[in-house]
């Protein structure tokens, strides 16, 4: 159902692709979050900066599997 409904909004939204790799990329920025440790800022400010093209790639064909 999650899958169909990704696909919808990229065929139906204009700029659907834009919300799925944002959502992507929440979800890679998440799971790093999770990781770190100290404030909530500095976590986020260490899991933005240590988010690199092949954590988002994999997370990206973890949905379509």
């Amino acid at each position: 159902m999650f899958r169909l409904a990704m696909l919808m909004m990229m065929v139906v939204v204009p700029g659907g692709l834009l919300v799925v790799a944002a959502y992507v990329l929440a979800r890679t920025v998440a799971a790093n979050m999770q990781v770190e440790q100290g404030t909530q800022s500095r976590r986020f400010a260490r899991a933005v900066a240590s988010v690199k093209l092949r954590d988002v790639w994999s997370n990206a064909r973890s949905l379509s599997r």
